[in-house]
């Protein structure tokens, strides 16, 4: 099981705590967690790189997943592993990263299936929007804006890359379009069929628009942009009354869920693909998240890892534990035979484009058919809306 942190591809590490992967591990898994480079040293173009050489690589945090993935299938058998049964499995721009493997024809071959956890429709960087962010990376760096050298560029230190802040010195939460990685969009690889036929979990969690703003993106302005094209966002919401919690749901269901929905719908006529919706939160910690679980929450429960954080250890109860266990169960399961289980708790069906079946983690575990069907119909169909709002050029 090979685990792929998020962090926006600007922060993160996976030695986190809440990482840890001593609990699937002590249930047979060989559990491997990565880290790769990040920010400008992750994904970085310039003029003076495309003159050395037109093309060429982009995505170079990407390209560290693959290697990771490359020393596996090479190393993994001296630690007890199977190659030829690897897991790849992230959460948010490790989610990202899982689809964006999967879409890879670099990353052909090195790993058997896939779970994505709270992936996002933030579009993919263009290659020319990674060339402007370049020349402004430049300039902060005290050379010659577009017009420096890639020696120069090579000179600057590290750490001043790392002192560098603000959207326009960073192409996260996403990577980009137009390398030998990725020479498609993830979405156009997944909307073509394209994309590794392996088998793929996705899923999100009820409060994923706690980090919307953190992508540059309003709820407000969301909810605005869908009554201007006449959606009438409140009937897609009966008994929502409150304008911040109806932009927060928006948001969450156009950013989040709608696309696990259509992602899965698409995937699931090349492999197996199971879709999930999770709504548990630590029983002492509710009256502290009245939104639901916040965006990276589900993390502890997939994981099992709520005791190995002190903040988290500190709310955590026997219930959450014995929670834990089974939504940990469903991902080990997999992992070990390619269908998600956990004994005692509910069977997971496959979902596809007509056979709609969601698992939803709430207070208890239980499958909804049709799950939030007519609100995320309206807005696959109107996905050309979120241009406005998320366009990155």
């Amino acid at each position: 099981m090979v685990w792929i942190h998020g962090g926006a591809y600007i922060f993160g590490a996976g030695s986190l705590a809440i990482y840890d992967g001593e609990s699937l591990a002590n249930r047979g898994a060989v559990f491997v967690s990565i880290n790769y480079r990040l920010a400008q040293l992750g994904f970085f173009a310039h003029p003076a790189l495309e003159k050395e050489n037109p093309g060429g690589p982009v995505n170079f945090g990407l390209l560290d997943q693959i290697a990771a993935l490359k020393w596996v299938q090479q190393n993994i058998d001296q630690f007890g592993g199977d190659p030829n049964n690897v897991t790849i499995f992230g959460q948010s721009a490790g989610a990202k990263s899982v689809l964006a493997l999967f879409a890879s024809p670099l990353a052909r071959g090195l790993f058997r299936r896939g779970v994505a956890m709270s992936s996002y429709a933030i579009p993919d960087a263009t290659r020319a929007k990674a060339v402007e962010v370049g020349v402004n990376v430049a300039q902060a760096a005290g050379l010659n804006g577009a017009n420096a050298t890639a020696s120069e560029l090579r000179a600057v230190p590290a750490t001043k890359f790392g002192e560098l802040k603000g959207q326009e010195f960073s192409l996260g939460p996403v990577p980009v379009v137009g390398d030998k990685v990725l020479p498609q969009s993830i979405q156009a690889t997944f909307a073509a069929g394209r994309e590794a036929a392996l088998p793929l979990i996705l899923g999100n969690v009820s409060d994923d628009s706690s980090v919307v703003l953190a992508f540059g993106v309003d709820p407000a302005k969301v909810l605005g942009s869908l009554r201007g094209a006449g959606i009438v966002a409140k009937a897609l919401y009966p008994g929502v009354k409150d304008e911040n919690q109806l932009g927060r749901m928006v948001a969450r269901d156009l950013i989040f869920t709608s696309p696990v929905r259509s992602l899965a719908d698409r995937h699931s006529k090349r492999a197996p693909t199971w879709r999930y919706y999770f709504d548990y939160t630590a029983v002492n910690a509710r009256s502290r998240f009245p939104n639901g679980v916040s965006h990276g929450a589900e993390i502890v429960y997939f994981l099992d890892t709520g005791d190995f954080s002190p903040d988290i250890r500190s709310y955590f109860s026997q219930p959450d534990r014995d929670y834990a266990r089974r939504t940990s169960d469903y991902l080990f399961e997999f992992a070990r035979s390619g269908r998600p289980a956990s004994p005692g708790s509910p069977a997971w069906p496959n979902h596809d484009a007509r056979n709609d079946k969601t698992l939803q983690f709430g207070q208890t575990i239980s499958i909804q058919p049709n799950f939030m069907k007519t609100r995320l119909n309206v807005f696959i169909g109107g996905s050309r809306l979120l241009a406005p709002v998320l366009n990155r050029k």
